[in-house]
C-alpha cells in the first residue's frame, strides 16, 4: 500500500506525533492528556478517538490491552493473552477488533470534536494495514490529531507522512504545550 501525506491539511502544524520508547512511556500518558484537555478552561475541549490501557500482569497471568473510546468510554479488547500459541508474557493483537476502534476515530473526524487522539501508529499501520486509513483521514482533516508513535516505527511513519508531521517527545508538558499553541 503506497499511502502518503503530501499536504497534511490546511494547517500543517495542527497534527503531531508523540514519539515514545515502549520501555519508558507512561502507560496512561494519552489518557492523562485527554483528561487534562477535557477538563480544561471554558468547559474543556471535545475529545474523540482512542487511548489504550494495559491490564497489569498478576499471579503469572498475562495482561491484556484494551482500546478505550474517549467519547463513550467503551472498552475494546485489542490484545489478549494466548498462553498456548505465544511465548510467555506475549499478547496477540486481535486485528478484527481494530474495525471497532475505527468507529471512534471516524466519529471524531465527522462530528463536532476539537481534537482526535489516536493511540497508536503500530505494527499494522506501519505495514499499511490496521487503522492506517483512519490515521491518514485524521492527518488531512480539519480536526487536529495527536498520534502515538513508537520509536521502532518512526522510519515507516516518516515514509508515509513524508516528514510533514511535527514529532514531539512523550511528555505530558510537551503534549499540552502543543495543544495550547
Amino acid at each position: 500500500m503506497n499511502k502518503s501525506v503530501k499536504n497534511p491539511g490546511k494547517n500543517p502544524g495542527k497534527n503531531v506525533a508523540v514519539l515514545f520508547n515502549s520501555g519508558t512511556v507512561n502507560d496512561d500518558l494519552f489518557a492523562t492528556f485527554a483528561d487534562k484537555i477535557l477538563s480544561g478552561g471554558a468547559g474543556g475541549a471535545k475529545v474523540g478517538g482512542i487511548v489504550q490501557e494495559m491490564s497489569s500482569k498478576t499471579d503469572g497471568k498475562l495482561g491484556s490491552v484494551d482500546a478505550i473510546e474517549i467519547d463513550t468510554g467503551k472498552r475494546i479488547p485489542i490484545k489478549t493473552p494466548h498462553l498456548k500459541t505465544t511465548p510467555a508474557g506475549a499478547c496477540l493483537l486481535e486485528v478484527s477488533m481494530l474495525a471497532e476502534c475505527s468507529g471512534a476515530i471516524t466519529r471524531a473526524l465527522s462530528g463536532d470534536f476539537d481534537i482526535v487522539v489516536i493511540e497508536k501508529f503500530g505494527r499494522q499501520e506501519a505495514k499499511g494495514e490496521g487503522l492506517i486509513d483512519e490515521i491518514m483521514a485524521a492527518l488531512v482533516s480539519d480536526t487536529p490529531a495527536i498520534i502515538a508513535l513508537p520509536e521502532i516505527y518512526q522510519t515507516e511513519w516518516n515514509n508515509i507522512t513524508g516528514g510533514h508531521i511535527e514529532i514531539i517527545s512523550a511528555d505530558i508538558d510537551a503534549m499540552l504545550a502543543w495543544w495550547n499553541k
